[in-house]
C-alpha cells in the first residue's frame, strides 16, 4: 500500500481493522510504521482488554512499558491477568505502571499473596483508594486469605464484583476475616461469585445474609453433604434462610451428585430471581480442570420443574451418549429451545432454555456494559487456548 493510498483512507476505517487483530506485538508493529499509525494503533490496544497468562506475557508487556518509562501514552482501562502456574515476579512489576485512576477492571485469577501484598501496600496503600473510583473488580485469589480479606475491606468502597474462591480446609477456631462476615460493607457490590470447596449450605447462609444488596450472583460449593445430615430439609430451610428481595441473575454450578434440596434453597431465598441458569457440566478452574458426572432425565426434570417460574431459565449439563436422543426428544417435546455438542466420545453437553416472558424484556439487572474483546501478547494458538482457557 502506498502512502497516498493509507493517507486517503479515513481514520474511522483503520480503527475497524485494527479492531480486528487480536495480537498486542502486530498492533505494536503497526503503530512504528508512522505517526498516524501510532495514534490509532495505541488507541485500538489501551481500549482492549489486556490479557497477560504467560510470563512471555507479562515480560513483553512489561518491556513495552520501559521503553515509554514506564508510562503509556494513554491509560490502560482494561487488564487481565491469569497466570497458570507461572512465575509471577513480572506480574507484580506490572502493577505501579497500569493500575492508575483511569483503570475501570482489573480481572483474573492469581496464585500467591506476595502478588496482593503488592496491591494492598504498595498501590492502594501508598496512593490511597478515593483516586480509583473507576475501579470495579480486582483479581481473585486462588484460595482466600488475610491478605486478600484486607485487600477487599481497603476496597470496601469502590468494588461492584468480587470473586470468593475457597479450597484450604479451615479448622477451628475459622480465620476471622472481617469482610467476609460483612460483606454488607462493600457498598457499591453488585455482584458475588462464591466458589467453595469447604463449605455447606449453613455456612454460605451467614455468609450470604450479609450481602443482601447484590444483583448477580454465582454459587459453587463442591462438599458432599451440602445440608450437614439435616433430615427435615424442608423445615430448615424455612427456619433458617434470610430471604433477599433485590437478587436478579442467579447462576448455579453443581459438580458433586445433584441435591434437589439446594435448589430449593437458592429459590427460597431469592423469590424475585428474574434469571437463572444451572450448570451441571466440566469445572475449569484456574488451577485446573475437572470432569463431572452427566445428569439423567428424571433429574433434568427435577431441576427444569424447580426452575421454571422465572422468567428465563436454563439448564446445561454433562449427558451419556447412550441417552442424549431421548433426552433431546423429552425437552423439545416440553417445549424447550435445546443445543448440543460433542464434549467426549462418552458424553455430550444439551443446553435447555426457557422462558415466561417477552424477549423484547430485558432484564433491568443485567450487565450495563460488557468488556471490551480480550487482547493477547500474541496470536493464540489452539493448542494454547485450550490450555489456558478457564
Amino acid at each position: 500500500m502506498t502512502r497516498t493510498t493509507e493517507a486517503l483512507l479515513p481514520a474511522e476505517l483503520w480503527m475497524e481493522i485494527f479492531n480486528k487483530v487480536n495480537s498486542f506485538q502486530q498492533l505494536i508493529q503497526c503503530s512504528m510504521v508512522n505517526k498516524r499509525w501510532q495514534q490509532l494503533a495505541e488507541t485500538a490496544i489501551f481500549n482492549r482488554d489486556i490479557t497477560l497468562v504467560t510470563e512471555f506475557d507479562a515480560i513483553t508487556f512489561y518491556n513495552c512499558l520501559l521503553r515509554n518509562g514506564g508510562k503509556s501514552k494513554q491509560p490502560v482501562k482494561h487488564l487481565t491477568m491469569k497466570p497458570r502456574d507461572q512465575p509471577l515476579g513480572y506480574f507484580r512489576d506490572i502493577i505501579p505502571f497500569v493500575v492508575t485512576h483511569n483503570m475501570q477492571t482489573f480481572n483474573g485469577s492469581v496464585n500467591g499473596a506476595l502478588f496482593f501484598r503488592v496491591m494492598l501496600y504498595e498501590t492502594f496503600g501508598k496512593k490511597g483508594v478515593r483516586r480509583f473510583r473507576n475501579l470495579k473488580t480486582i483479581p481473585s485469589a486462588w484460595t482466600y486469605c488475610n491478605i486478600y480479606d484486607s485487600l477487599l475491606y481497603r476496597l470496601r468502597n469502590i468494588l461492584q464484583e468480587i470473586t470468593l474462591n475457597f479450597r484450604g480446609i479451615y479448622y477451628d477456631p475459622v480465620p476471622k476475616w472481617r469482610v467476609l462476615s460483612r460483606l454488607n460493607k462493600i457498598t457499591g457490590l453488585q455482584a458475588l461469585n462464591f466458589n467453595s470447596y469447604v463449605h455447606d449450605v449453613e455456612d454460605m447462609e451467614t455468609i450470604l445474609q450479609n450481602c443482601g444488596h447484590i444483583k448477580r450472583l454465582t454459587i459453587r460449593l463442591a462438599v458432599e453433604d451440602l445440608f450437614c445430615g439435616e433430615t427435615d430439609i424442608d423445615q430448615w430451610i424455612k427456619i433458617n434462610t434470610h430471604q433477599c428481595d433485590t437478587l436478579g441473575e442467579l447462576k448455579i454450578r453443581i459438580d458433586k451428585a445433584y441435591n434437589p434440596y439446594f435448589i430449593d434453597y437458592v429459590m427460597y431465598k431469592y423469590p424475585n430471581i428474574e434469571s437463572i441458569i444451572v450448570e451441571k457440566i466440566d469445572i475449569k478452574e484456574p488451577w485446573g480442570s475437572y470432569p463431572v458426572d452427566s445428569m439423567d432425565i428424571s433429574s433434568i426434570r427435577s431441576v427444569l420443574d424447580k426452575i421454571q417460574r422465572v422468567p428465563k431459565y436454563t439448564l446445561k449439563c454433562n449427558v451419556c451418549n447412550s441417552e442424549e436422543d431421548d433426552i433431546i426428544s423429552f425437552l423439545k417435546s416440553d417445549g424447550y429451545t435445546v443445543y448440543k455438542y460433542d464434549q467426549h466420545c462418552f458424553t455430550s453437553v444439551v443446553t435447555a432454555t426457557g422462558s415466561n416472558s417477552n424477549d423484547s424484556n430485558q432484564s433491568s439487572t443485567s450487565r450495563s456494559s460488557v468488556l471490551p474483546a480480550p487482547l493477547r501478547m500474541r496470536y493464540p494458538s489452539a493448542t494454547t487456548d485450550r490450555f489456558f482457557e478457564w
